[in-house]
């Protein structure tokens, strides 16, 4: 299909909304967002990975990319290397309606040709700078009236009609790359009336050709891939809601509910009524807390994100610390491990959806706004292990119980302020995290400031940490304080500021000598094996060497 037939430029109207430059000298990231406009970006100078929809594309020198709105992005350079952006948003209108006494346009969210535009990036650099020079002085006031956004509008017309003379298939890699980038489509409108027809139009290709092409790539057709998805999205619905059969089969794209329960029975052996009930046995695992809780309940994952032993029988997946990040892991290795079920926190849902959501279910629980307690329970309720979660929180609270008792005897109600270093600086923490042990099972207590900045959170169990500079450590003032340093880049050089600085020499436990210093390895998981580890190394620091 000829791009220019999906738009004509000459019955469309454009409205920039915003024109953005930015320029680092040494290393920059784009944090992972999701378009709401029409964006153009346009890379100079630049080395490094540009992360659309899940795929990873390795940028040098000049790039650009044309976004649609739900597009998601992110980006990072190498360290050592200059990086400017240029970034446009803009909205496009096209005429609906002709006649003569009006015009109508209609506002449009997408344009024929996305991802990376493989044109003469030197020509997409001179229209680029001429939008972004007069556009920019006409909103710095530098002329008077129109003419500056007027001018910047018909350069990217331009623009645009340059991009419009790319072929359809567009991303690094061609036709691979092509096939690529209609699986996050799917993933989005897998519960649209979605058509071979429609897929083979987004990769620019004759449908039994990219029928072809898929099948070659990803090892079965397009369709089938198309029902896999939605399969495991069902399964998703049967686990986390109480949905009737009717809405769950509408809301992964089947209309006949039905036809749905014979499609599933195909693919999974047993009718979605029984699904909940059937043993999964292979579970693979996206979070190293989440691993542990697996742990805790007696279920070893057939794959998993891991931070200590664990054992053989289990896969260690190398997945960045924030799900965020660029994912290193093949889907390869997805494929061997033939899970029943992926768990992960809430953050790396989209990444995992993209890459093996037609695998298994993806079950995220969210993160931030349950205590470990909760995240047990909830782990324990997809994996049928309900009992042994109220077992152990039981036989946890009797450790803790004394534990308590142990410390109060020695100490009293005593205060604590527990900082991280790392890379970003200082960091006071709440009751989450290396903060649940010392606040929630030994039941100290935390500086007054600290209080403070609970109160004013949203529910202190959801308070995490707070960023604060080396002066401010004086506001935290205690009885004890706890030390963690991250071994992540300049901690050491931080470390030696605080330990030189007037407010650490004037804390209180320092004067005291009451400090101590944590393993940040040994405290840096919130669940519940780590947290009985952790319980015992803080009771000895209170009854051992107070």
């Amino acid at each position: 299909m000829d791009s220019k037939q999906l738009l004509d430029i000459s019955n469309t109207l454009i409205e920039i909304g915003e024109v953005s430059y930015s320029f680092e000298a040494d290393g920059w990231r784009l944090e992972s967002q999701t378009m709401t406009k029409l964006t153009f970006l346009y890379f100079e100078k630049i080395q490094g990975t540009f992360v659309l929809n899940g795929i990873p594309i390795q940028l040098n020198r000049k790039s650009s990319f044309m976004l649609e709105p739900g597009m998601t992005v992110e980006a990072r350079s190498v360290s050592g290397h200059e990086t400017k952006l240029y970034m446009i948003t803009f909205d496009m209108y096209r005429l609906s309606e002709k006649s003569a006494s009006r015009r109508v346009f209609d506002q449009v969210d997408s344009f024929p040709i996305t991802g990376s535009i493989q044109q003469d990036q030197y020509r997409i650099q001179r229209l680029v700078l001429m939008i972004a020079e007069e556009f920019n002085e006409e909103n710095n006031g530098l002329i008077s009236d129109q003419s500056g956004k007027n001018r910047a509008c018909l350069h990217m017309y331009e623009l645009l009609e340059l991009l419009l003379g790319s072929t359809p298939a567009v991303l690094p890699g061609g036709e691979k790359r092509a096939i690529l980038m209609t699986i996050p489509y799917m993933h989005r409108a897998y519960d649209s009336d979605l058509t071979l027809e429609r897929l083979a139009e987004l990769a620019g290709m004759h449908p039994s050709y990219y029928s072809q092409m898929f099948k070659q790539e990803m090892n079965r057709s397009p369709i089938t891939f198309l029902t896999e998805i939605r399969m495991n999205r069902a399964k998703e619905e049967l686990l986390m809601t109480g949905r009737k059969m009717s809405e769950v089969a509408k809301r992964v794209g089947y209309q006949d509910s039905f036809y749905f329960s014979r499609r599933f029975k195909e693919y999974t052996g047993c009718a979605p009524t029984l699904y909940r009930e059937q043993p999964k046995p292979n579970v693979i695992s996206l979070s190293y807390a989440y691993t542990d809780h697996l742990l805790t309940l007696g279920i070893t994952p057939v794959a998993a994100q891991t931070y200590k032993e664990i054992p053989k029988t289990t896969r260690m997946l190398a997945l960045p610390f924030h799900g965020s990040e660029v994912w290193q892991v093949s889907r390869q290795t997805f494929l061997e491990a033939k899970a029943d079920l992926v768990i992960g926190k809430d953050n790396v849902s989209a990444t995992a959806r993209e890459l093996i959501g037609d695998l298994a279910p993806i079950i995220t629980i969210p993160w931030g706004t349950l205590t470990v307690f909760e995240h047990l329970r909830e782990v324990a309720r997809i994996v049928q292990r309900t009992e042994e979660a109220k077992e152990w929180i039981a036989r946890h609270e009797r450790t803790t119980e004394a534990a308590r008792r142990r410390v109060q005897a020695a100490i009293g109600q005593a205060t604590v302020t527990l900082c991280v270093i790392g890379h970003y600086g200082m960091r006071i923490y709440g009751n989450r995290n290396i903060g649940h042990v010392f606040y929630q099972s030994l039941g100290l207590l935390p500086p007054n400031r600290l209080l403070q900045d609970m109160e004013e959170h949203t529910g202190a169990k959801l308070f995490n940490w707070k960023a604060i500079e080396i002066e401010q450590l004086t506001e935290y003032d205690s009885d004890y304080l706890f030390v963690a340093v991250r071994s992540d880049g300049n901690e050491q050089q931080y470390l030696h500021r605080l330990q030189t600085s007037e407010a650490y020499v004037r804390h209180s436990a320092v004067r005291r000598n009451r400090v101590h210093f944590l393993d940040w390895e040994k405290w840096i998981v919130y669940a519940p094996m780590s947290i009985e580890s952790q319980l015992d190394e803080a009771v000895d620091y209170y009854t051992d060497v107070h």
